[in-house]
């Protein structure tokens, strides 16, 4: 941990939060801004808007993985020029053909891959693990704006959420850049003999299983959600705000555990995919915005523990930030996958509920035969 005055700290934490929450803007006003502008003016199916989320999130997940597994033991003092190229990259996306939207989401995802492990390791150690509360909140705030305003940018001017991405991918790394000497020398892995993984392996498990299982269906949603929005004659702005109200049910939860530690019981796992399985075959299988505010309402609760405890695993037991990434990658673009293909041999609502019977059944499974007492100690 460097030594810095109480003000050097605060400005220099203030970067990275201000970082996180500008990515997180980004991306999902991106998320939803493409797949409105996919459905509508390139007139893709659910097939290709699918692929598009898979594309992203196979990038992210692999290079989160390869840098886990290669260079999850260096510094990686680049990372803050990473917001300014994924906003190029996410830019150029309203005004190329489709196959190149496809190779610029490949690279973007390398770009995010870099980013978020890198930022997490800022993190370590006691001092850094009592504020990743705030760090949740600030990043979950950017997603929630992101989200909200999406809609509106997108009716507004379909390229709108297209340029501002560029202006504030731009902000981001010059924040991260004032900073850029202290963050560089936070940037590390803390010594593998500073403390013993004490985890017990159970527990391990069904927290990342939890994870991947959350980011599966919000990947699924993501993607696919507006084209069954559009379907069901819902506005580019109501689209928006039930993204939104995911999110901000996701934040208020994170406000809520932000100074907890893991939460984890012994029916938690299941408990936590019957709601994952409810909150999204209520948001593929109503007609009507009530149910789907009901299901987004229940992902995005549900899921602020998942990912509450998936982060707190990581750094405190000093396990690579970059495999707690690469699930939510995994996550992300096996949802948009499996949704995109089964919403075009079936509908986007069957795909839905198959998502949420196969995640149901998964955690009916796992906690059949998983032993009692798994979870001591964690």
């Amino acid at each position: 941990m460097i030594q810095a005055g109480n003000s050097g700290a605060y400005r220099m934490y203030t970067s990275i939060y201000v970082a996180a929450f500008l990515m997180d803007f980004i991306n999902s006003s991106v998320s939803i801004a493409l797949s409105l502008f996919l459905a509508e003016v390139r007139g893709s199916s659910a097939l290709i808007i699918g692929l598009a989320g898979f594309v992203a999130g196979f990038s992210y997940t692999a290079t989160t993985f390869l840098k886990a597994h290669f260079f999850s033991n260096k510094r990686n003092r680049w990372f803050i020029y990473t917001p300014l190229g994924a906003g190029i990259l996410y830019f150029l996306l309203f005004l190329v053909p489709v196959p190149v939207v496809l190779i610029l989401l490949l690279f973007a995802g390398f770009l995010y891959g870099i980013f978020w492990p890198s930022i997490q390791y800022c993190f370590s150690g006691e001092a850094g693990q009592k504020k990743i509360g705030i760090f949740n909140l600030c990043w979950s705030g950017g997603i929630i704006c992101g989200s909200f305003l999406a809609g509106h940018m997108y009716a507004f001017r379909p390229g709108a959420p297209f340029i501002l991405a560029l202006m504030l991918g731009l902000i981001a790394m010059s924040a991260l850049s004032i900073q850029k000497k202290n963050i560089s020398r936070l940037n590390s892995l803390p010594s593998g003999s500073s403390r013993e993984i004490k985890a017990p392996l159970m527990g391990i498990i069904e927290i990342r299983l939890l994870s991947f299982f959350h980011l599966t269906v919000v990947g699924a949603i993501m993607f696919l959600f507006p084209k069954l929005g559009l379907e069901r004659s819902f506005s580019p702005q109501i689209i928006g705000i039930m993204f939104g109200t995911l999110l901000l049910c996701r934040f208020l939860t994170f406000a809520i555990l932000r100074k907890k530690s893991i939460l984890l019981h012994r029916f938690s796992f299941l408990i936590s995919c019957f709601f994952f399985s409810a909150g999204c075959s209520l948001a593929g299988l109503s007609p009507h915005p009530v149910p789907i505010l009901a299901g987004m309402i229940i992902i995005g609760i549900t899921g602020a523990f998942s990912y509450h405890n998936s982060l707190i695993l990581h750094i405190k037991y000093n396990l690579p930030t970059e495999i707690h990434e690469g699930i939510i990658g995994a996550g992300l673009f096996l949802g948009p996958l499996l949704a995109g293909f089964l919403g075009y041999v079936l509908n986007i609502p069957s795909a839905f509920l198959i998502i949420s019977i196969l995640i149901f059944l998964a955690g009916l499974i796992h906690d059949i035969v998983k032993p009692k007492d798994s979870l001591k100690g964690i």
